[in-house]
């Protein structure tokens, strides 16, 4: 995760702890946490659980609370999380569990469980395990707040008043404020919980070779070859680069011409991912070498520019390994003309179109 991510993580864990009402601390037992069908494979799925409990033990230190793991230790508190998916979103549900030890009145709690549940836009493991881990530290944090799912004991009774004041005015000015203030940080701590922390999308790498069949408008050849594309991204943003080589050949009058254009040039766009499947655009300069040659001997190379953009769809298989479709188009600074004699034989018009289908991997 990048340090844009971990500061994050930091900043908002440091709100929770100025904003929440902490109680005092303990011991949690961390019970893990179960991803069901959230589009994660084994590896990044364990990958994701070992962080939820690593995440647990730094998040709850900070209110003086030590997470345990073994079974036969006591613990004040358990804590669990399962995400599963639904629709287009990840859920999960966060319980924090208080159980005490009845044979320890110094540490005997009020045997209640607290749940949170929460909705993610992305399916990634780091970010699903430091949100998990967010979660149980405000609901440790908050104590006796509304959320519980059991109904808290009966209050004791209120004992009778005292006698009044000499100076009531003032004592029901403070009541007042006292009241006022109980009841804003009662509205922060509902909209806190109703808005559950966002932290930006992971990096991804995509790298990968294709197939390519390029043509023009303007009776060129059919040209066919490779190309070999890599992109980086962040959230929606995307930046890589494109290099391709494609060739072929054509019978014009009674001359035979083989061409070959090679072109390279980065990239930078946007894209969207949802589970397995994948949607990129993008846009750049190309540096393109167009060269014809023909069979009896001679020839000619063209090195020009030429703006090209393209959109890829992307469908992740196993392993890592995925598969995408691209339509690329490519508009040059000047085009290619073969002349023998007075008669032209031959010519690559400024626009071309190609397409593709590769194979690759996607971190």
């Amino acid at each position: 995760m990048s340090l844009l991510c971990s500061f994050r993580f930091t900043v908002t864990l440091a709100c929770l702890l100025v904003a929440g009402v902490a109680q005092a601390g303990g011991l949690v037992r961390w019970r893990g946490l179960a991803l069901d069908g959230v589009g994660l494979d084994a590896r990044a799925a364990q990958r994701a659980q070992a962080a939820a409990a690593a995440q647990v033990a730094i998040s709850v230190k900070q209110l003086d609370w030590e997470r345990v793991s073994a079974e036969g230790t006591p613990a004040d508190a358990e804590a669990e999380a399962r995400c599963t998916r639904a629709g287009a979103k990840v859920r999960c549900v966060v319980r924090v569990v208080e159980v005490g030890d009845p044979q320890d009145p110094g540490r005997a709690r009020s045997n209640t469980t607290v749940e949170r549940t929460l909705e993610l836009d992305d399916a990634d493991g780091e970010t699903i395990a430091q949100t998990v881990a967010l979660v149980v530290t405000d609901l440790l944090g908050r104590g006796e707040r509304a959320e519980r799912v059991v109904p808290p004991q009966p209050r004791a009774p209120t004992p009778a008043p005292a006698a009044p004041s000499p100076s009531p005015s003032s004592l029901a000015a403070e009541r007042a404020a006292a009241a006022a203030e109980r009841a804003e940080r009662a509205r922060l701590a509902e909209a806190r919980a109703a808005r559950p922390p966002r932290l930006p999308g992971p990096t991804r790498l995509a790298v990968g070779i294709e197939g390519q069949l390029a043509f023009g408008f303007s009776g060129e050849p059919l040209l066919g070859g490779v190309g070999v594309r890599g992109t980086w991204g962040r959230s929606a943003l995307r930046a890589g680069g494109l290099l391709s080589v494609v060739g072929g050949g054509a019978r014009y009058g009674a001359y035979d011409l083989s061409f070959v254009r090679f072109g390279v040039g980065p990239r930078v766009g946007a894209g969207l991912r949802r589970g397995r499947f994948g949607l990129d655009g993008d846009l750049g300069p190309l540096l393109v070498v167009l060269s014809a040659q023909a069979a009896g001997g001679g020839g000619h190379t063209t090195v020009t520019g030429a703006v090209a953009g393209g959109v890829q769809a992307l469908l992740k298989i196993a392993g890592g390994f995925a598969l995408w479709a691209c339509v690329e188009g490519q508009v040059a600074f000047s085009r290619l003309r073969v002349i023998v004699g007075e008669e032209e034989v031959g010519r690559f018009d400024l626009g071309s179109l190609a397409i593709g289908l590769g194979l690759g991997y996607v971190e």
